[in-house]
């Protein structure tokens, strides 16, 4: 019998403004949990930062990291969308998502059913491009 992959959920978003209607906690919840079982996963984490910047300091993505680096063993940090995980820029990204590389986990995205391997050049270049776009949107805002 092979183990099921181990799955800690993230979440986040930035306003509790009627726009933000797509990045609800629920939804992004409901998103990532049907993911879950469709994958045949098991959620051993979840949690998130509501009403928070993603350029911004996560203390629940803190406390996940913490966690991680105690000995939480998860194969995939699920987020529904990478820009719910950080929206730091080029060269501030890395704190959100070098620790998922360094506990040997995967960054999986529900949106468009991808999965990340930061130790993959092509990946981590995607991921990169990806950053430079969810800051500039952030940028424009602002």
């Amino acid at each position: 019998m092979t183990a099921k992959n181990k799955v800690a959920i993230y979440w986040r978003f930035s306003t509790d403004e009627k726009d933000q209607v797509n990045n609800s906690a629920d939804g992004q919840l409901e998103a990532c949990r049907q993911h879950t079982l469709k994958n045949d996963w098991i959620e051993v984490w979840c949690g998130g930062d509501p009403s928070t910047s993603g350029d911004a300091y996560k203390p629940k993505l803190e406390e996940l990291k913490e966690l991680v680096n105690e000995g939480l063993h998860i194969d995939y940090l699920l987020v529904n969308d990478f820009s719910r995980l950080t929206r730091k820029d080029a060269l501030e990204f890395q704190g959100d998502v070098s620790w998922i590389r360094d506990a040997g986990a995967k960054l999986a995205l529900v949106k468009n059913n991808n999965i990340v391997d930061l130790n993959n050049g092509i990946d981590l270049s995607h991921l990169q491009m990806e950053v430079f776009f969810n800051n500039k949107y952030l940028t424009e805002i602002s």
